[in-house]
């Protein structure tokens, strides 16, 4: 058995003074408006985060997205520098993005994983094994003007998560099923989320990780009484944001209390 960790959503800011232009300190300015917390106060969350990760033993911690507020460079390397700094191995580390990871576009986004997280967790998108379970990280973000939250996950990765009948963990930021009200899909779902939904209904050999919605949930897909789809509460708002799941051949399990 694995013991997993899953944090999400640390929106974290720059430790040290950035240079910036007008269009960044605007953009900014209207994604922290409603997050007032300070830079401190959002890495110390993190920081003792990822502390009780280790505590616990945690075989694995992934983050399911949102690292950043708006993916500047100075809060990756604040990320990967509390990351670094935890005693974890990057091969214990997994990242997806969000779509806060991505405002400054998806290509840039793809360049820092490839490099700055890359040096502290695995940030690739390729799937690996955890006491047998077969773990897909995927990338649900789009290029998107920053008032929008939305995202997609696209055929392509829903034939990955389609084309093994295994036990398979899937990691992604947003939520596979509604959850938005009437309205609102469009701002902050997937584009895709009634394909998704029916994808995850339809083998329950699937689990999935995600954050977005800053709130600890499990939720059993259409047609199915067991839960299956996992969140947990954002690291920004909570110190007790981590969640642990147990991670064998009978399924993905939240740990009792978290």
């Amino acid at each position: 058995m694995a013991l997993v960790a899953q944090l999400s959503d640390a929106h974290l800011l720059a430790l040290r003074p950035e240079v910036r232009g007008v269009a960044d300190w605007a953009r900014l300015a209207f994604l922290s408006s409603y997050r007032p917390a300070t830079a401190a106060s959002r890495a110390g969350k993190l920081e003792r985060a990822l502390a009780r990760c280790v505590a616990a033993g945690a075989d694995h911690v992934v983050f399911t997205g949102d690292l950043t507020e708006d993916a500047a460079p100075a809060q990756f390397d604040a990320v990967c520098e509390l990351v670094g700094a935890a005693g974890l191995a990057p091969s214990q580390v997994t990242f997806v993005p969000g779509n806060h990871d991505a405002y400054r576009g998806r290509a840039h986004y793809a360049e820092v994983a490839r490099t700055k997280l890359a040096a502290v967790g695995q940030a690739s998108g390729d799937s690996f094994s955890l006491d047998g379970v077969r773990v897909l990280p995927l990338d649900s973000t789009l290029d998107q003007h920053f008032v929008r939250a939305a995202g997609r996950l696209g055929g392509a990765q829903r034939d990955t998560v389609a084309g093994s009948d295994a036990l398979t963990l899937v990691l992604q930021h947003h939520p596979p099923l509604p959850h938005a009200l009437p309205g609102l899909g469009w701002f902050q779902e997937l584009d895709d989320v009634h394909e998704a939904a029916q994808l995850v209904a339809l083998r329950a050999s699937v689990y999935v990780l995600h954050g977005h919605v800053h709130r600890a949930r499990d939720l059993a897909p259409p047609g199915s009484r067991t839960p299956r789809v996992f969140s947990p509460r954002a690291v920004v708002e909570s110190d007790d944001a981590v969640r642990f799941y147990e991670v064998d051949a009978r399924g993905v399990r939240p740990v009792a209390g978290s």
